[in-house]
């Protein structure tokens, strides 16, 4: 799977960059000038056009290219490999790598739930996929990085629901166009979709279209912001799950006043900006921890800027704790800031290291510009420590 992996890093990396220079006005132009979808998988289609508007055309006929032969390849190897060995019904089969807290409290009643993190890994078709899968080819011949995504994905789905036999599947996936695709085939094996919500959301058109039978969201604004990136309407449920709700943890000691969580993306410039505006508090006697991203794609450039700074080792220290023991979070935009709110703790948005990205924050409908916070510029220290 290292070639899906590859080509999904490549236009997330491209969408995300994207995302804070490019004209929300276009963005919003080009969404809005599709019909409504017909079908599910007219909406897989729609958010895959979407999500290639970043792509010069000839990238976009450079990732057909590579899709076509690596489809047939997939395809010719679902014939000569073993079928999958039936294990066990299961009746939900969670679909993510993270904390099972993620999952809503009532889908964890209504289901027993067993996760499997490594789903990517196995892959089969029954004739009946066959089947499904000449419908998209049908319907869009030679998009073939659309269908290559869309088979590869109904080939993970096909292993496991003949291994399992699950009454549904729950994933965290709004950002594939290969979803709604999956919904419809889920549909015709009477198996539930279920998607949750498992981190932060912008304005994006990446995240346009889908259709689950069930998407479990933080907040209403949430379901107000994926309608209007042209989402099914009647698919949402608010619910917090019990990572987003208040913690009963105690005896955690207030040992740090401010804790930056970063993203995870930082270039080295961003990283020495955050440095310079996080000395003074430093300097002024304050405690300061750096929080790196689970990623730790940039890691040792943290570990290099940061020398001076407690950097948190997010193996031995998890994301409650970390949240708990500060007395303010820190961060442009992120999960942390709504799971600090969740438990009484102070959040600062970074409106310093990279103004650019907090002045489009408003623009792309950030949810903590609506709480209550403060911004970083404000928190500035002067003088000594304040007690």
């Amino acid at each position: 799977m290292r070639v899906l992996n590859f080509l999904n890093t490549k236009y997330r990396t491209l969408f995300g960059s994207k995302l804070f220079i490019s004209p929300i006005d276009e963005s919003r132009e080009y969404l809005e000038s599709f019909p409504h979808p017909r079908d599910n998988i007219e909406r897989s289609y729609f958010q895959y056009r979407c999500q290639m508007l970043p792509f010069p055309k000839f990238k976009r006929f450079i990732f057909h290219v590579i899709s076509c032969p690596i489809l047939v390849y997939y395809l010719l190897k679902t014939f000569f490999q073993e079928k999958p060995i039936f294990k066990y019904n299961a009746e939900a089969l969670l679909l993510f790598g993270g904390s099972i807290e993620i999952v809503p409290k009532s889908l964890a009643v209504e289901y027993y739930i067993l996760q499997i993190p490594d789903f990517q890994q196995r892959i089969a078709l029954t004739k009946g996929d066959r089947a499904f899968i000449r419908k998209l080819i049908k319907r869009y011949p030679f998009y073939w990085y659309f269908i290559f995504k869309c088979t590869l994905k109904i080939a993970m789905f096909s292993y496991l629901i003949q291994s399992y036999s699950p009454k549904a599947l729950i994933c965290s996936e709004e950002y594939s166009f290969t979803s709604s695709v999956l919904t419809d085939y889920c549909e015709e094996l009477d198996i539930v979709h279920i998607n949750i919500m498992h981190g932060e959301k912008l304005f994006n058109i990446t995240d346009s279209f889908f259709q689950f039978n069930r998407f479990y969201l933080w907040d209403e604004f949430y379901k107000d912001l994926f309608i209007e990136l042209r989402a099914e309407p009647s698919q949402f449920i608010i619910e917090c799950p019990p990572i987003m709700l208040p913690w009963e943890i105690r005896n955690i000691k207030k040992s740090i006043d401010y804790t930056y969580y970063l993203e995870g993306i930082e270039d080295e410039l961003t990283l020495v900006s955050i440095r310079n505006t996080l000395f003074p508090f430093c300097n002024a006697g304050f405690n300061v921890a750096i929080r790196p991203h689970p990623n730790g794609l940039n890691l040792n450039k943290v570990k290099e800027k940061f020398f001076d700074m407690e950097i948190e080792d997010i193996k031995n220290i998890g994301i409650k704790e970390s949240i708990l023991r500060t007395h303010h979070v820190i961060s442009i935009y992120s999960t942390v800031h709504l799971q600090a709110l969740a438990n009484n703790i102070p959040i600062i948005i970074d409106d310093i290291t990279r103004p650019d990205v907090f002045n489009k924050l408003q623009e792309l409908k950030y949810i903590c510009l609506q709480k209550e916070h403060s911004l970083l510029s404000m928190e500035l220290p002067f003088g000594s420590k304040r007690m």
